[in-house]
């Protein structure tokens, strides 16, 4: 078996802020875990990031992270922070929109990106290999802001290792793909955006993006690891096995299996 990932969404609400935001409409893919990467930076405001999330088919999610909350450059009233739910889809999916809310309700605004994307091939009875981690930091506005994001052990080669980032910007830059992933989802949005980049045979937990973009002052990410399903081939059925052993000379079988 392999991993398959296919985006769903790549939409931001630019240089608007808005109090929540909708994807276009989009139909993931049959039994598959359908994942949803948002980022949101506040704008000119202090309330803190409190998110909800919803879909057009109202649909059971589960939160797999959050992150701290990052100041823009040591101002707080363009702090970011980044999220993601995850839901299962069924094996006759329905087109559907998702909408998050970075403030719960509230009347505050912020500049949001979602990101999202569906995966196969993974194991399903255990699909996360290692607990997700986040991190993020309040940078200093540049050009060549630059950050890493570690998974809390050494990943599985053959697994699938994602890792998100998203970024509030002041100017249109997409942020760098990490050595050896490939990225997914990688807009060039201001004053927010969300990468997804992703690698299926790395033994290495940390993940380095040298370059998030232009006018960088914050960050957050969120990282995962999924077990690789099984698959494939295998021996004979154990009773075609049995029934064509030879016994060892002096033994009997006693007994026939029918």
């Amino acid at each position: 078996m392999a991993f398959s990932l296919t985006s769903r969404a790549d939409t931001g609400n630019g240089i608007s802020s808005t109090q929540t935001h909708t994807t276009a409409s989009f139909t993931p893919t049959a039994n598959s875990r359908l994942f949803i990467f948002a980022s949101a930076e506040r704008d000119a405001h202090v309330t803190a990031q409190n998110w909800a999330i919803s879909d057009s088919l109202s649909s059971s999610w589960t939160l797999l992270d959050t992150s701290t909350i990052y100041s823009w450059n040591g101002d707080s009233n363009y702090a970011l922070n980044v999220v993601c739910w995850y839901t299962d889809i069924g094996g006759s999916p329905s087109s559907m929109t998702v909408t998050v809310d970075p403030f719960s309700g509230t009347t505050e605004t912020a500049f949001i990106h979602v990101a999202g994307f569906d995966v196969t091939g993974y194991d399903t009875g255990t699909p996360f290999a290692q607990a997700s981690v986040d991190d993020g930091a309040s940078l200093g506005g540049g050009n060549s802001e630059t950050d890493s994001i570690t998974l809390g052990s050494s990943p599985t080669s053959g697994n699938l290792v994602v890792a998100m980032a998203g970024i509030g910007c002041d100017s249109v830059g997409a942020t760098s793909t990490p050595t050896g992933y490939t990225a997914l989802i990688n807009p060039n949005d201001r004053y927010s955006h969300a990468s997804v980049d992703y690698h299926t045979s790395t033994a290495t937990a940390s993940v380095t993006f040298s370059d998030f973009g232009q006018q960088v002052g914050n960050w957050g990410g969120i990282i995962f690891e999924m077990t690789l399903g099984g698959g494939g081939g295998g021996g004979l059925p154990f009773f075609i096995q049995y029934a064509s052993m030879t016994p060892p000379l002096g033994s009997e079988i006693s007994g026939v299996m029918q």
